[in-house]
């Protein structure tokens, strides 16, 4: 077992049901290569562009779009998995378009008859909406929507952002272990090794107006290791336990443990 330990990270919650792409070809050299988009959940991997022949060497792939084959080779590979946009996670802020209404920066609304998108105006595009609502609301993540004098940026429901820091983490990699002890072994233990996996803890301060809705959800978790840059521990996890305490003449405290769900990867970047 191998414990990490660190002093900040945080939680990102993916909103939404996720992005589908159906059999992404990539390109492995020496078994590795890299997905088009980030904050990703791979289904499956596959020898064929129609998704019908999974490979059979083990695999896994990184929150990042990191795709790794044991023994992969340099071929083709196609990929199914769902992704999540980085985004500001704040569509639970937007309201219903209105006529002739002033919007500000940081305004968001989402459309007359709802669609998978919100809109939010960015810096320089504030104004008053239309008499009416624009006939077609652009689709694009990042793409604008010009309504009179207000300009709306696409925003995707289905986006990651940050729902909780904490700090003083730890996580641990973990593997079962399956024991093989016969008549041969002379009356001592043996074992082999199986399913690898980590879990982790973290402590954060308590804050009075927050609702931890996203208690066993699937989450991102990044444990940073360095504060002056984005060195981190970063995985899919289940947040499987909250607790609070409250000592005297300290601040009411959380702590939090996690239950890794698939691979915690070392990155930079």
């Amino acid at each position: 077992m191998t414990a990490k330990a660190g002093k900040l990270g945080a939680v990102y919650a993916a909103y939404g049901a996720g992005i589908d792409v159906a059999n992404e070809p990539v390109d492995l050299t020496t078994g590795v290569g890299t997905l088009l988009h980030t904050n990703v959940l791979v289904s499956k991997v596959t020898s064929d562009d129609a998704g019908a022949n999974p490979i059979t060497k083990a695999w896994y792939c990184t929150v990042k779009g990191s795709l790794v084959v044991s023994d992969g080779g340099d071929v083709t590979v196609y990929v199914t998995y769902k992704y999540w946009n980085e985004g500001v996670y704040a569509h639970k802020d937007a309201i219903e378009w209105t006529a002739e209404a002033e919007k500000v920066v940081g305004d968001r609304v989402y459309p007359t008859t709802e669609t998978l998108f919100y809109y939010e105006v960015a810096e320089g595009d504030a104004g008053t909406t239309g008499a009416s609502e624009p006939e077609t609301w652009g689709t694009t993540v990042g793409a604008t929507t010009v309504d009179d004098g207000v300009t709306w940026t696409c925003h995707s429901y289905s986006e990651v952002g940050q729902v909780c820091g904490f700090f003083s983490w730890s996580a641990d990699n973990v593997c079962d272990m399956l024991p093989t002890t016969d008549y041969c072994d002379d009356g001592h233990k043996t074992y082999i090794a199986a399913v690898k996996g980590w879990t982790g803890s973290a402590e954060r301060h308590w804050l009075t107006e927050e609702v931890l809705e996203w208690i066993g959800d699937n989450l991102i978790i990044r444990f940073y290791v360095d504060e002056s840059s984005d060195l981190r521990y970063e995985g899919w996890v289940i947040v499987n336990t909250h607790g609070i305490s409250s000592a005297v003449d300290t601040l009411v405290s959380e702590s939090l443990g996690f239950q890794g769900d698939g691979i915690l990867s070392y990155e930079s970047s």
